[in-house]
């Protein structure tokens, strides 16, 4: 049974609106996890469930050249 959601989904600067033009800086994706068969590639994780929060959700700064990975929970 599908979760309704593609294995990965494109984002920009907002959600679902990826900017693909010559001047964006910004580009996301989200990868659905709902039919994955567990394991482990790295040592360095978070176990699932020990998430930090995110307090301010509508802003985060990071470096250039960085990865955010995000986690996102809802209840079903």
């Amino acid at each position: 049974m599908g979760s309704g959601y593609a294995d990965i989904t494109w984002h920009g600067a907002r959600a679902w609106a990826p900017d693909r033009s010559k001047g964006s800086r910004t580009l996301a994706f989200m990868l659905c996890g709902k039919h994955a068969q567990g394991g482990r590639d790295v040592d360095d994780y978070i176990e699932p469930g020990d998430e930090p929060l995110l307090r301010d959700q509508e802003r985060f700064a990071v470096s250039s050249r960085s990865v955010v990975i995000w986690v996102g929970k809802w209840n079903v």
